[in-house]
């Protein structure tokens, strides 16, 4: 559900409010263990429920470019990995389950704006907080962090038909479940030109440029003291040509009632 109302020609506010239930995903309901190395493993959980979430936010529009937002959501039985562990075996294990609910508030600003005439740029900022709590089978937990982000695309007018495209994205140390996730950011940078009277375009793209991508994650919990850190290969040189042919032909799409089925399937290769 969603009202707005407009105060004069610059001026948009709005107020929306939903309500989600996003079901497991196969993968996590498969209860077979996998062994990343012998002393550790992932396994799904056969019992895990749906959550619930409700959002709520208000937000307001300044002359079509900039929007700010804050925003409330509440979960109920939201899904998290847990890092447990066998002390007998000196074995640790990763699991989903549910925990009693996380909550999330925070404000966000989004800006477009045209420096010069040939660099224009999109910029979006949140500041927010994650308040993780949980009881059950892991005990009384509570696990919470005030933690923001930063996006920025910037695209730039060479001439010719040529342009440029720099874009950066930094988030902040934050918490997820029982563990807390360190900072990373990546930095990625493209060039296209435009051929045979603008229907063709030729681009070059080099994404996360300083390999920075990593993902860092350390747990203090109970009988748990560990770090992890997986190395992404999220380097990639992309080079692609592309051809606009008009469009002729108008293709219906087809919706099918299986849809949150599809989405629940994970594919791993």
């Amino acid at each position: 559900m969603a009202i707005g109302k407009s105060f004069g020609e610059n001026n948009q506010l709005q107020f929306a409010m939903s309500r989600r239930v996003q079901r497991p995903d196969y993968s996590d309901l498969n209860p077979f263990r996998v062994f990343r190395d012998p002393l550790l493993y992932y396994e799904g959980n056969p019992n895990l429920r749906p959550e619930l979430t409700q959002n709520f936010v208000i937000s307001h529009v300044f002359k079509g470019k900039y929007t700010s937002a804050l925003n409330y959501s509440k979960t109920k039985d939201v899904m998290t990995w847990i890092t447990g562990q066998i002390d007998a075996i000196n074995t640790t294990f990763e699991s989903p389950q549910n925990l009693k609910n996380l909550i999330n508030y925070g404000l966000s600003f989004t800006g477009q704006t045209d420096y010069f005439k040939w660099w224009n740029a999109t910029n979006f900022v949140n500041v927010y907080r994650n308040e993780y709590n949980g009881e059950g089978e892991i005990g009384i937990f509570s696990n919470s962090m005030t933690s923001f982000s930063f996006n920025s695309q910037n695209s730039f007018k060479a001439g010719k038909g040529y342009s440029f495209e720099l874009n950066g994205y930094l988030n902040s140390k934050s918490v997820y479940g029982t563990g807390i996730e360190k900072a990373y950011y990546v930095i990625s940078i493209a060039g296209q030109k435009t051929l045979l009277k603008d229907k063709a375009n030729v681009k070059l793209l080099l994404n996360d440029v300083f390999q920075s991508s990593q993902f860092r994650q350390f747990t203090r919990y109970q009988n748990i003291d560990m770090n992890s850190h997986v190395n992404v290969d999220g380097r990639r040189l992309i080079l692609s040509f592309s051809y606009r042919f008009g469009n002729p032909f108008a293709i219906k799409e087809r919706k099918t009632d299986n849809g949150d089925i599809q989405n629940r399937v994970k594919w791993n290769f």
